[in-house]
Protein backbone atom coordinates (compact mmCIF):
# COMPACT_ATOMS: atom_id res chain seq x y z
CA UNK A 1 0.00 0.00 0.00
CA UNK A 2 1.35 3.19 -0.85
CA UNK A 3 2.11 6.31 1.53
CA UNK A 4 -0.65 8.84 1.53
CA UNK A 5 0.91 12.28 0.49
CA UNK A 6 1.19 14.76 3.42
CA UNK A 7 -0.44 18.04 1.91
CA UNK A 8 -1.17 19.44 4.83
CA UNK A 9 2.19 18.97 6.46
CA UNK A 10 4.10 20.27 3.35
CA UNK A 11 1.58 23.28 3.13
CA UNK A 12 2.08 23.96 7.14
CA UNK A 13 6.09 23.77 6.95
CA UNK A 14 5.78 25.82 3.71
CA UNK A 15 4.22 28.66 5.67
CA UNK A 16 6.85 28.17 8.25
CA UNK A 17 9.58 28.69 5.68
CA UNK A 18 7.83 31.80 4.38
CA UNK A 19 8.08 33.11 8.54
CA UNK A 20 11.50 31.94 8.93
CA UNK A 21 13.40 33.81 6.81
CA UNK A 22 15.81 36.19 8.88
CA UNK A 23 17.24 35.58 12.27
CA UNK A 24 18.99 38.37 14.28
CA UNK A 25 22.63 37.86 14.80
CA UNK A 26 24.17 38.73 18.28
CA UNK A 27 27.62 39.72 19.51
CA UNK A 28 30.48 41.92 18.19
CA UNK A 29 33.91 41.31 16.28
CA UNK A 30 34.51 37.56 15.21
CA UNK A 31 32.30 36.45 18.01
CA UNK A 32 28.98 36.80 15.74
CA UNK A 33 26.22 34.12 16.07
CA UNK A 34 22.88 33.33 16.33
CA UNK A 35 21.82 32.31 19.88
CA UNK A 36 20.14 29.07 20.75
CA UNK A 37 17.22 31.14 22.70
CA UNK A 38 16.66 33.17 19.27
CA UNK A 39 16.27 30.35 16.98
CA UNK A 40 13.95 28.32 19.53
CA UNK A 41 11.66 31.72 19.93
CA UNK A 42 11.32 31.71 16.27
CA UNK A 43 10.56 28.24 15.33
CA UNK A 44 8.35 28.08 18.34
CA UNK A 45 6.11 31.03 17.78
CA UNK A 46 6.23 30.19 13.77
CA UNK A 47 4.98 26.67 14.46
CA UNK A 48 2.00 27.88 17.06
CA UNK A 49 1.11 29.62 14.05
CA UNK A 50 1.30 27.18 11.43
CA UNK A 51 -0.25 24.32 13.66
CA UNK A 52 2.83 22.20 13.92
CA UNK A 53 5.23 20.91 16.25
CA UNK A 54 8.34 19.05 16.86
CA UNK A 55 9.70 16.22 18.58
CA UNK A 56 13.87 16.12 18.77
CA UNK A 57 15.42 13.11 19.85
CA UNK A 58 19.23 11.83 20.40
CA UNK A 59 19.92 9.42 17.66
CA UNK A 60 23.90 9.16 18.47
CA UNK A 61 26.17 10.36 21.00
CA UNK A 62 30.51 10.29 20.77
CA UNK A 63 32.71 11.97 23.54
CA UNK A 64 36.07 11.64 22.86
CA UNK A 65 39.50 13.61 24.96
CA UNK A 66 40.32 16.39 22.49
CA UNK A 67 42.68 19.77 22.76
CA UNK A 68 41.59 23.03 21.68
CA UNK A 69 44.00 24.20 19.17
CA UNK A 70 43.44 27.33 19.99
CA UNK A 71 44.40 27.60 23.16
CA UNK A 72 45.65 24.40 24.20
CA UNK A 73 42.90 23.37 26.59
CA UNK A 74 42.27 19.85 27.41
CA UNK A 75 38.87 18.81 27.32
CA UNK A 76 36.08 16.79 26.22
CA UNK A 77 34.33 16.89 22.40
CA UNK A 78 30.75 15.65 22.45
CA UNK A 79 29.54 14.70 19.02
CA UNK A 80 25.47 14.51 18.70
CA UNK A 81 23.28 13.55 16.10
CA UNK A 82 19.70 14.70 16.76
CA UNK A 83 16.83 13.33 14.74
CA UNK A 84 13.99 15.84 14.28
CA UNK A 85 10.78 15.16 13.98
CA UNK A 86 7.86 17.41 12.19
CA UNK A 87 4.10 17.03 13.34
CA UNK A 88 1.14 18.42 11.44
CA UNK A 89 -1.01 18.68 14.74
CA UNK A 90 -4.54 18.47 12.80
CA UNK A 91 -3.94 16.09 10.51
CA UNK A 92 -0.57 13.72 12.39
CA UNK A 93 1.63 13.57 9.15
CA UNK A 94 4.92 13.90 10.15
CA UNK A 95 8.60 13.61 8.59
CA UNK A 96 11.45 13.21 10.34
CA UNK A 97 15.49 15.02 9.26
CA UNK A 98 18.36 14.48 11.49
CA UNK A 99 21.40 17.17 12.06
CA UNK A 100 24.49 16.87 13.93
CA UNK A 101 26.38 19.11 16.46
CA UNK A 102 29.77 19.38 18.05
CA UNK A 103 30.69 20.92 21.75
CA UNK A 104 34.22 21.47 23.08
CA UNK A 105 34.20 21.80 27.09
CA UNK A 106 36.88 20.66 30.15
CA UNK A 107 33.67 19.60 32.14
CA UNK A 108 30.80 17.84 31.16
CA UNK A 109 29.00 20.62 29.61
CA UNK A 110 29.79 19.30 25.91
CA UNK A 111 26.73 17.47 24.69
CA UNK A 112 24.40 20.48 26.15
CA UNK A 113 26.73 22.61 23.57
CA UNK A 114 26.29 19.65 21.10
CA UNK A 115 22.56 20.05 21.44
CA UNK A 116 22.20 23.53 21.04
CA UNK A 117 24.52 23.56 17.42
CA UNK A 118 22.10 20.62 16.13
CA UNK A 119 18.95 22.72 16.85
CA UNK A 120 19.96 26.09 15.00
CA UNK A 121 21.68 23.74 12.41
CA UNK A 122 19.44 21.93 11.88
CA UNK A 123 16.46 24.82 11.63
CA UNK A 124 18.75 27.06 9.45
CA UNK A 125 19.31 24.39 6.90
CA UNK A 126 15.52 23.19 6.79
CA UNK A 127 14.06 26.64 6.19
CA UNK A 128 16.90 28.70 4.89
CA UNK A 129 16.88 31.06 7.33
CA UNK A 130 19.25 34.18 6.65
CA UNK A 131 20.93 35.23 9.57
CA UNK A 132 23.04 38.62 9.76
CA UNK A 133 22.46 42.39 12.01
CA UNK A 134 19.08 45.16 11.49
CA UNK A 135 20.14 47.04 8.58
CA UNK A 136 19.53 50.73 10.84
CA UNK A 137 21.64 51.29 13.94
CA UNK A 138 21.61 53.08 17.24
CA UNK A 139 23.40 56.64 17.31
CA UNK A 140 26.57 54.33 18.36
CA UNK A 141 26.56 52.55 15.29
CA UNK A 142 25.41 48.93 17.35
CA UNK A 143 22.95 47.12 16.56
CA UNK A 144 19.62 47.02 18.38
CA UNK A 145 19.09 46.01 21.60
CA UNK A 146 15.92 43.58 20.96
CA UNK A 147 15.91 42.88 25.21
CA UNK A 148 15.79 46.35 25.92
CA UNK A 149 12.75 46.65 23.32
CA UNK A 150 10.86 44.08 24.30
CA UNK A 151 11.14 45.11 28.16
CA UNK A 152 10.06 48.72 27.13
CA UNK A 153 7.05 47.43 25.24
CA UNK A 154 6.06 45.54 27.70
CA UNK A 155 6.30 48.33 30.36
CA UNK A 156 4.35 50.48 27.57
CA UNK A 157 1.43 47.66 27.41
CA UNK A 158 0.86 47.52 30.78
CA UNK A 159 0.33 50.93 30.84
CA UNK A 160 -2.73 50.67 28.21
CA UNK A 161 -4.04 47.78 29.34
CA UNK A 162 -4.40 50.03 32.95
CA UNK A 163 -6.11 53.07 31.19
CA UNK A 164 -7.87 51.17 28.27
CA UNK A 165 -11.68 51.19 28.64
CA UNK A 166 -11.41 47.10 28.76
CA UNK A 167 -8.36 44.53 28.36
CA UNK A 168 -9.56 43.48 24.87
CA UNK A 169 -9.26 47.16 23.47
CA UNK A 170 -6.07 47.44 24.67
CA UNK A 171 -4.87 44.28 23.50
CA UNK A 172 -6.35 44.76 19.88
CA UNK A 173 -4.68 48.16 19.97
CA UNK A 174 -1.46 46.85 21.20
CA UNK A 175 -1.63 44.02 17.95
CA UNK A 176 -2.52 46.80 15.25
CA UNK A 177 -0.10 49.19 16.28
CA UNK A 178 2.71 46.90 15.84
CA UNK A 179 0.88 44.79 12.77
CA UNK A 180 1.51 48.66 10.85
CA UNK A 181 4.89 47.84 10.76
CA UNK A 182 6.52 44.70 8.38
CA UNK A 183 9.27 42.38 9.47
CA UNK A 184 12.39 41.26 7.77
CA UNK A 185 10.46 38.22 5.75
CA UNK A 186 7.63 40.97 4.75
CA UNK A 187 4.29 39.68 7.65
CA UNK A 188 3.04 42.33 9.96
CA UNK A 189 4.84 41.91 13.22
CA UNK A 190 3.90 40.32 16.04
CA UNK A 191 6.01 40.62 18.68
CA UNK A 192 8.38 43.60 19.37
CA UNK A 193 11.49 42.21 18.70
CA UNK A 194 10.76 41.12 15.23
CA UNK A 195 11.10 44.72 14.59
CA UNK A 196 13.52 45.29 11.57
CA UNK A 197 14.68 48.91 12.54
CA UNK A 198 15.08 51.16 15.85
CA UNK A 199 12.65 53.54 13.92
CA UNK A 200 10.10 51.25 13.53
CA UNK A 201 10.28 50.33 17.16
CA UNK A 202 10.40 54.13 17.70
CA UNK A 203 7.09 54.71 15.96
CA UNK A 204 4.96 52.13 17.04
CA UNK A 205 6.17 52.65 20.85
CA UNK A 206 5.12 56.91 19.94
CA UNK A 207 1.95 55.55 18.67
CA UNK A 208 1.10 53.40 22.12
CA UNK A 209 2.15 56.60 23.96
CA UNK A 210 -0.79 58.65 22.19
CA UNK A 211 -3.29 55.79 23.08
CA UNK A 212 -2.10 55.69 26.22
CA UNK A 213 -2.23 59.64 26.78
CA UNK A 214 -5.81 60.11 24.50
CA UNK A 215 -7.75 56.78 27.06
CA UNK A 216 -5.67 58.75 30.48
CA UNK A 217 -8.34 60.86 31.51
CA UNK A 218 -11.14 58.49 30.70
CA UNK A 219 -9.55 56.06 33.43
CA UNK A 220 -9.53 58.97 35.80
CA UNK A 221 -13.37 59.42 35.33
CA UNK A 222 -14.18 55.37 35.60
CA UNK A 223 -11.97 55.76 38.71
CA UNK A 224 -13.47 58.62 40.03
CA UNK A 225 -16.89 57.06 39.08
CA UNK A 226 -16.71 53.88 41.18
CA UNK A 227 -15.00 55.48 44.25
CA UNK A 228 -18.33 58.02 44.36
CA UNK A 229 -20.46 54.80 44.60
CA UNK A 230 -21.27 55.15 40.70
CA UNK A 231 -22.64 58.82 40.84
CA UNK A 232 -21.86 60.88 38.13
CA UNK A 233 -18.23 62.63 38.95
CA UNK A 234 -16.93 66.09 37.56
CA UNK A 235 -15.15 65.77 34.76
CA UNK A 236 -11.57 66.34 35.09
CA UNK A 237 -9.44 68.73 32.69
CA UNK A 238 -7.48 66.69 30.68
CA UNK A 239 -3.76 66.73 30.46
CA UNK A 240 -1.53 65.63 28.01
CA UNK A 241 1.57 64.50 29.93
CA UNK A 242 4.94 64.31 28.66
CA UNK A 243 6.67 61.20 29.59
CA UNK A 244 10.77 61.35 30.09
CA UNK A 245 13.16 59.00 28.48
CA UNK A 246 13.58 57.19 31.27
CA UNK A 247 10.47 55.59 31.26
CA UNK A 248 10.94 54.91 27.54
CA UNK A 249 14.18 54.34 27.37
CA UNK A 250 14.02 54.69 23.34
CA UNK A 251 14.30 58.38 23.52
CA UNK A 252 10.67 58.70 22.05
CA UNK A 253 9.20 62.28 21.39
CA UNK A 254 5.90 63.06 19.85
CA UNK A 255 7.58 63.78 16.66
CA UNK A 256 8.57 59.84 15.93
CA UNK A 257 4.66 59.33 14.88
CA UNK A 258 4.07 58.34 11.64
CA UNK A 259 1.46 60.08 10.15
CA UNK A 260 -0.99 57.64 9.18
CA UNK A 261 -1.27 54.86 11.59
CA UNK A 262 -4.49 52.79 10.14
CA UNK A 263 -6.67 55.32 11.39
CA UNK A 264 -5.20 56.97 14.89
CA UNK A 265 -6.00 60.43 15.12
CA UNK A 266 -3.18 62.90 14.18
CA UNK A 267 -2.01 65.53 16.75
CA UNK A 268 -4.52 68.02 15.38
CA UNK A 269 -7.33 65.84 15.80
CA UNK A 270 -5.85 65.09 19.46
CA UNK A 271 -5.86 69.29 20.10
CA UNK A 272 -9.36 69.35 19.28
CA UNK A 273 -10.46 66.92 20.69
CA UNK A 274 -8.79 67.91 24.05
CA UNK A 275 -10.37 71.50 23.41
CA UNK A 276 -14.20 70.31 23.22
CA UNK A 277 -13.21 68.57 26.60
CA UNK A 278 -12.70 71.66 28.07
CA UNK A 279 -15.38 73.56 26.95
CA UNK A 280 -17.35 71.28 28.81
Amino acid sequence: MSEQPKTELYAAMAKAFDELSYAQMEGTGANTSVSHNTIKRMVRRAFQRCGLMWLPSEATCVTEPHINKENARAGYMTTLAVDFTVVHVATGQSITTRASGQGFDSTDSGSVKAWSRAIKTWAIATFCIEAGFDTEKDDNGDPIDKDLVEKTFQRARKELRDVAPTRAKADETYAKLLAYYKTHSGRPVEDPREFKTRGDAMGALAALRQSIELWGPDALEREAHAKAGHEEPEKAKPKRKKRTTSQFPLGITDDDLPEALRGEPTDAELDQQFAKQEKV
